[in-house]
């Protein structure tokens, strides 16, 4: 049935397509016991938190987080009781993307109308399922996507979540040769143009691989330079195509990472695998593999980072970009980006690895 979803030219493919389907599921909406999720057109998934989970949130943020620890986010530590319905729905949640789709888009949290208010609470609704893990050699945790500098590219060293730049279409799972599961990324500020979110699924594109370009498939599945960038100046190989134990495609993939190893290592890519990037690159960009939306201030989007690509159309500011974000006038683009296990040991692995 995937199969022939996600076939060219299916009059139905646009949902394997886009939210990498793992059953037969043709409805177009589903209740679950708690929150709402919502499905419109054959695949944009959009669960909104019941009252309870919302009322949970919010009395958390605002009553003891913030006044807590302010803007320091990192600090938070999420007690777990205090949220029973947020803590069932999420499991909810992560049953619909382990058996149906890979991703879902979180509506925003009435009530929370701060900056900060909205960090707090994206950070809950991770902390709920599982352990947030660190992303830099700095042990940040809630990591800040905005531009910092408008004249700096990735190409030069800039990460990609202090950029403006847009497509490179990717993964989270490239710093560190170890796999955790979820990402969440959540609008704080929107831009003044551009900035839209960009799905792709990972079993859509290793099926058109599959059965399009199997030699390209093969060299993906071989080894490739990676440096643990963020973290330290050391390197390791892994491929951009693997399997999980459920012999579902699972892809670590950003090209402007991987070709720095390379010339960091001074080492020449092979023909082959230049060949293979340049083909993954035109097939992540084509139309009919994309799923876009523009996220609204407070909406999140969670998935199993692995299975599925995501990436941004490049973004306009309405201010000038420094490296420090204006909190006291939030006019530019902001989101917040979390990682996320439920593996005790993977959790404690990669927050206390060497710097």
């Amino acid at each position: 049935l995937r199969d022939s979803l996600a076939a060219p030219g299916s009059s139905r493919s646009f949902i394997a397509r886009c939210v990498h389907v793992k059953t037969n599921l043709t409805i177009f909406q589903h209740i679950t016991r708690m929150g709402r999720l919502r499905f419109v057109l054959l695949g944009q998934a959009f669960y909104t938190f019941s009252p309870q989970a919302q009322r949970e949130i919010r009395e958390l943020v605002k009553n003891e987080l913030v006044p807590r620890h302010g803007d320091d986010v990192d600090k938070a530590r999420i007690d777990r009781s205090k949220i029973p319905t947020v803590v069932d729905e999420m499991q909810e949640v992560e049953r619909i993307l382990q058996e149906y789709y890979s991703f879902v888009v979180f509506n925003a949290i009435e009530g929370l109308e701060t900056i900060t208010e909205r960090r707090y609470g994206s950070f809950v609704q991770t902390g709920a399922l599982g352990d947030l893990l660190v992303q830099n050699a700095e042990g940040v945790k809630a990591i800040l996507v905005y531009d910092r500098d408008r004249t700096k590219k990735m190409s030069q060293g800039q990460r990609y979540h202090q950029s403006r730049e847009g497509g490179s279409i990717h993964t989270d799972n490239v710093n560190v040769p170890y796999i955790w599961e979820y990402m969440i990324l959540t609008c704080l500020q929107p831009g003044r143009i551009g900035g839209e979110s960009i799905l792709c699924s990972s079993l859509a594109v290793h099926n058109y691989l599959r059965d399009n370009a199997p030699e390209v498939l093969e060299t993906l599945r071989q080894p490739f330079w990676w440096e643990y960038r963020g973290f330290n100046e050391k390197f390791y190989r892994a491929p951009i195509v693997f399997y999980n134990q459920r012999g579902e495609p699972m892809i670590r993939y950003l090209r402007d990472y991987m070709e720095s190893a390379y010339i960091r290592k001074n080492i020449s890519m092979s023909h082959e695998q230049r060949y293979a990037l340049d083909y993954l690159d035109s097939l992540l960009e084509l139309s009919e593999m994309q799923f876009r939306h523009q996220l609204s201030a407070g909406q999140s989007v969670f998935c199993f980072d692995t299975q599925v690509l995501h990436g941004r159309t490049s973004f306009v500011d309405s201010g000038e970009t420094t490296g420090q974000y204006d909190f006291e006038n939030p006019r530019n683009r902001l989101y917040q980006r979390t990682w996320l296990t439920k593996d005790g040991w993977l959790a404690e692995k990669l927050n206390s690895m060497p710097k």
